[in-house]
């Protein structure tokens, strides 16, 4: 369950839940304060108070036969909170819109799954296109091929050289980095295309080994921002379903906004698993720095783009009242002047898919709201994958978008047929396409994963076209300590390309 930091150090509230989880039998693993969970954390401390926490549930030693049951629990506590006649109402300190579950947020990726990614025979006709063994089916596919790219890395100006007095930052929450020779290595010097946060990822790893500990259980856990397979089934030698996905978003950042910069934060596992209290946890620190680094002058901690490339569904539509804390967090970021831009999802549906669908959602910053982004096929169409809906503010192209993929990535599947004497240095082998050999660096992939970070591209872009055409002008002064300016440069900015726009 998730529980802000501040409740789980009140007595008088964590005494109420327990009287409530009691009536089935469950009771809350309290977690130590989070600056022992996360010493790195400390100096953002008083800002994370209100952090909502992953908190473990298990059965009481005094309750009978009990299923360890989130949901169940979940609505025990509401339950007691609606209580007055029997004098146990939770106190105000336990306000139950701050208590929700942990959800599991995905990727927003097409993977080739025909069971929850549409109609594998819509995708191109395998009896017609080459092989009848499924060659034709896999190029028709949307989900990721190798590909070669015949282009140079986009040149990139010289900081010195550009109309303000830092880069424009993207910060992308997702699977982190692996080697490319297009973007470098992260922190190599004060001006690289990449970096990253080495404190937060040391929070991120230890709240998740807290969690795994705490509760017994079999999980994987991020430790450090490298893009590393979790050690699920090593043997079988196959690609997660998710690495080189944040490389893959970073490349599209380095052909789209090469004068920007990418600060890249691993919270997605490779298989495109997210843990809400974990990315909660992400925003809440980045937001604390960011107004850090406003407040003392040293702006190397600021983001002007948070990219999002995930999402999950409520439970049922009244539990929008209990996204509460997910809404505050993010408006948080844009209070700051910081552009939160987020993937529609690619389930071909109008339910609300969040957090995209804060976009919409009465209460936002109405200067700065939530940008979802639904994903555009190369000939300006909508792709039928994406989702949709009034909730869907703006669009980018998110469907065959090529990018830079690990050199590094070689798996287990095998050219379905190869022929010719064996490889020498006089001989090459004749193979069909190896499909998850992607040592040539590049990649086809589908999705509102890669839409997203397009269109903060378009953002970053403007920010500087911005302060080409305004020279002097402090609103467009990306140097500027000032929040009001900053969130007036974003809005400039969020005009220019029409964004949010209905579509």
């Amino acid at each position: 369950m998730l529980i802000p930091d501040s409740v789980l150090r009140n007595p008088s509230a964590v005494a109420a839940l327990d009287r409530a989880l009691a009536t089935v039998g469950l009771a809350l693993e309290i977690p130590p304060p989070l600056i022992e969970s996360a010493p790195s954390l400390r100096p953002w401390l008083r800002e994370l108070a209100n952090v909502p926490r992953a908190v473990v549930l298990r059965v009481r030693d005094d309750a009978g036969p009990t299923t360890v049951d989130a949901w169940v629990a979940l609505q025990a506590i509401r339950a007691a909170a609606r209580r007055t006649d029997l004098g146990e109402t939770l106190p105000a300190s336990a306000d139950t819109s701050r208590i929700g579950l942990d959800h599991l947020l995905s990727a927003a990726t097409i993977t080739g799954n025909p069971f929850s990614e549409g109609n594998p025979f819509s995708e191109g006709n395998p009896f017609s296109e080459g092989n009848s063994g499924g060659s034709g089916a896999y190029f028709s596919s949307t989900a990721r091929i190798p590909v070669e790219l015949l282009a140079p890395a986009p040149r990139r100006t010289p900081v010195k050289a550009l109309p303000t007095s830092r880069r424009p930052v993207i910060a992308v929450l997702d699977t982190g980095i692996r080697p490319h020779p297009w973007l470098g290595m992260p922190d190599a010097d004060p001006d690289s295309f990449l970096a990253v946060d080495d404190p937060l990822q040391a929070a991120i790893h230890h709240e998740e080994v807290r969690v795994r500990d705490s509760g017994g259980l079999d999980f994987p856990v991020l430790d450090g921002y490298w893009d590393v397979p979790d050690p699920i089934e090593p043997t079988v030698g196959a690609l997660p379903t998710h690495i080189g996905h944040g490389t893959f978003i970073a490349g599209i950042v380095r052909q789209s906004a090469p004068d920007a910069r990418v600060r890249s934060v691993r919270i997605m596992h490779t298989d495109g698993i997210v843990h809400e209290s974990i990315l909660l946890l992400a925003i809440a620190v980045l937001t604390a720095q960011i107004r850090t680094a406003l407040a003392s002058g040293d702006l190397t901690g600021m983001v002007d783009v948070v990219s999002l490339s995930l999402g999950y569904f409520d439970e049922y539509p009244a539990d929008v009242v209990y996204t509460g804390q997910f809404a505050a967090l993010l408006d948080g970021l844009t209070d700051l002047g910081v552009a939160v831009i987020a993937a529609a999802g690619n389930q071909s549906t109008t339910q609300p898919y969040f957090p995209a669908a804060f976009a919409t959602q009465p209460g936002g910053d109405p200067l700065l709201p939530v940008v979802s982004v639904g994903a555009l096929n190369p000939n300006g169409s909508k792709s039928m994958f994406s989702n949709d809906g009034s909730w869907v503010t703006a669009w980018a192209t998110g469907a065959s978008v090529v990018s830079t993929y690990p050199t590094d990535l070689n798996g287990s599947l095998e050219p379905m047929i190869t022929a010719g004497p064996p490889e020498s240095h006089l001989h090459r082998l004749r193979e069909t396409l190896d499909p998850d050999d992607f040592r040539g660096g590049f990649a086809v992939w589908s999705g509102t994963s890669f839409a997203t970070p397009l269109l903060a591209c378009a953002l970053a872009d403007a920010l500087l076209e911005e302060a080409t055409e305004h020279p002097g002008d402090p609103a467009s002064d990306l140097g500027s300590t000032d929040r009001l300016l900053a969130r007036e440069r974003i809005a400039r900015a969020l005009r220019r390309i029409g964004a949010p726009e209905h579509a």
